[in-house]
């Protein structure tokens, strides 16, 4: 596995958290490759998704934008964002910690590499969806709808993020299947913000 590294953000612009996240999606694929006798090429460098790897490595977040195409499945009702983070427990188990590290590096190698396999298998979170239910998000991943690969909550909710690998039969479906909710086809950004 190679994953390119374009490292132009100068390490002053680094926040805290965004190395944090960064060093332990790194670790984690350092360990994968380590340990599960993962082929890894020797230069081994890191880019992939989200606010991690352009901020920390960079301006060129996706090579040629994500393996899946997201789908907002947006629903007319609201959820108070103040309220979902009242949801959340103040601690989580560190299995749960450890599984979302390691679902975290997979959407990132499956952004860096193209490969939605990866990225769909990371789609799976541990730390936020189980404590703000969402019948639209069960609905979702229960049948999911042709063309697509997993669903994830969109910040606190309710708005649900289907990943699609065939976006335009994804859509249509969750049209007729959601007809009182808005479904828009999103676009992504292959550059952070730096």
């Amino acid at each position: 596995m190679f994953l390119p590294l374009h490292d132009s953000v100068p390490l002053r612009y680094l926040k805290a958290p965004t190395a944090t996240y960064g060093l332990i999606a790194t670790m984690v694929l350092i360990y994968a490759a380590t340990s599960l006798d993962f082929p890894v090429e020797s230069d081994i460098v890191f880019a992939g998704l989200g606010m991690v790897p352009a901020q920390l490595f960079g301006e060129q977040v996706l090579p040629d934008g994500l393996p899946l195409v997201p789908i907002a499945l947006v629903p007319r009702e609201r959820t108070s964002t103040e309220a979902s983070r009242r949801s959340l427990p103040s601690t989580v188990p560190h299995g749960d910690a450890a599984a979302n590290a390691a679902r975290a590096a997979l959407v990132a190698a499956g952004a860096a590499t193209a490969d939605p396999e990866l990225f769909a298998a990371g789609l799976d979170d541990r730390l936020h969806e189980p404590y703000r239910p969402s019948s639209v998000l069960e609905a979702v991943r229960d049948e999911l709808p042709p063309g697509a690969r997993g669903a994830t909550l969109s910040g606190s909710g309710p708005t649900v993020i289907v990943w699609a690998d065939h976006p335009d039969t994804c859509a249509a479906a969750l049209a007729t299947r959601f007809p009182e909710h808005d479904v828009l086809r999103l676009a992504v950004a292959p550059r952070g913000a730096l």
